[in-house]
Parts: structure tokens; sequence; C-alpha cells
């Protein structure tokens, strides 16, 4: 049942149940089609306009999110966007073409979510762009690098009633891309491995999103700190809101 949801595109999935301390205005079912009409303006208005002036950017959030935002980034169809989802706890370093097109992607270090990255990388080769898991050189036009969270307590592997920051597990086939679902020990240590992974391929970060989820920040900040210390700066600016104005008060080439 989980599958006819995850794999739709405009069927919402049933309502996720409220968490203590959901944030004000949490949405508890959303299908893809919903989701991309939220991520796409975003992306649009806050992330390329970073990019295209040669910042850096990190977005590390749910899943679906990611879906949302790679129909225009990777310009997949609805039908390529229903055959992927985002490998877990793996970043994935996007460069472009001075058109702003994509050039190429590099899949950085052992994915934990081998069946996922396969069916990603499958619809990229399918559509003509190249990927890799060798280093890159930086690119001038900057670059996007995308990360799924690790493990949360909402995942299939974690038992149904486990107690973690004061979320408890609950299963039932929903999503659980507003909630702040809480990050596993697994997830906490893939969001470290995915700093170090940065950190040892040199890639700068200019500027960080995140989900407003507690279990978002809590992912950013332990990926920032092994990406950072003592290699480079963290971000001038870091924001889930996407304040224009204020991201041009950093970022004044915007």
């Amino acid at each position: 049942v989980f599958g006819i949801y995850r794999r739709s595109f405009d069927v919402p999935p049933p309502p996720a149940p409220a968490q203590p301390n959901d944030p004000p205005g949490t949405i508890y079912a959303e299908s893809l089609k919903e989701t991309i009409e939220r991520a796409v303006p975003f992306y649009d208005q806050h992330i390329a306009p970073l990019r295209a002036a040669g910042y850096n950017v990190l977005i590390a959030a749910h899943g679906n999110s990611e879906r949302g935002i790679s129909t225009r980034m990777f310009g997949f169809s609805t039908d390529e966007v229903q055959r992927i989802t985002f490998p877990l706890g793996t970043p994935l370093r996007v460069q472009f073409n001075q058109d702003g097109t994509v050039a190429r992607v590099q899949v950085l270090g052992e994915s934990p979510d081998q069946r996922n990255l396969d069916d990603f990388t499958a619809v990229l080769t399918a559509k003509g762009i190249p990927w890799t898991t060798e280093s890159l050189p930086a690119s001038e036009y900057g670059e996007v690098i995308l990360l799924r969270h690790g493990e949360t307590i909402s995942s299939d592997t974690v038992e149904e009633g486990t107690v973690l920051d004061g979320i408890t597990a609950v299963k039932g086939g929903f999503f659980a891309g507003w909630m702040n679902v809480g990050l596993t020990e697994k997830g906490r240590a893939s969001a470290q491995t995915a700093g170090e992974l940065l950190k040892a391929a040199g890639i700068r970060i200019d500027v960080a999103f995140t989900s407003s989820t507690p279990d978002g920040a809590k992912l950013q900040a332990i990926l920032l700190k092994n990406a950072g210390s003592g290699m480079f700066e963290p971000p001038r600016y870091s924001s889930d809101l996407g304040d224009l104005e204020q991201l041009r008060r950093h970022f004044p080439t915007v």
C-alpha cells in the first residue's frame, strides 16, 4: 500500500499522526504533485539565484522535497520523478553548465541506500546526464549538494513504539516529510559521514537550506560541523525561511 503513495503523483498518503512540538502549519499529508507545487517556486526564487551567482548550496532535506526540486533542477518529467527516490544519507554533488543545465553529478562515498541510488542513477543515465563516483574539480558556476536525511524514527527499520527524543515511532505507511520524526543513531552517524565526505572532497559550502523541523536542523548541524571543522568557515547564511532580502544582505550579487 505504501508503494501506491510513494510512486503515485497526485494521490496523497494517509495523514501522519501528530507529534509533540510539531511546528505551526504542519501538513500531515502531501502528494508528490503538491510537493512540486511548493518546492519548485522556492527553488526558483531562493536557491537557483544563489547557485547562478557562483555560490555552493547545500540542501539537506526530506526525500520528497528533493524529488520536487529535482523536476526543475534536472528537468525530470512526471514519469521520471515517480521512478526515483533519493538515497538516504548519500551526498550528491551537482555541477552545472553556464546556461544553468546540469552538467554532471558526483556520488560521494559508499551509499547506505544502494537500491535507491541505483534507481536514481538509472534515470540520470537514461536522460543523458553524466554521473560518477570519481572526484570532480570545483565548478565556476556554483554547485548544489543534495542530501536526503538518514534513518529516522519513522523508518521501516525502527520498531513501532520506539521512543526517541520524546517522539514515538508509529507505523502505517504515511509520509513524514513535514514531521519532526527524529534522527536515530544510525541517521546521525550518516550525517557525520556525509560531512566528512564533503570535507575530504574539498567542497566549500556557502549557504545551506534544511527543513524547518528540529530533526532537519540537527541533521544540518551535524553535517556542517563535520564538513567545515578545521577546513573552511561555516556557511555565512543558513536558513529554511527563504527570505530573499536577508539572503541579499549576505550575498549582494543575488
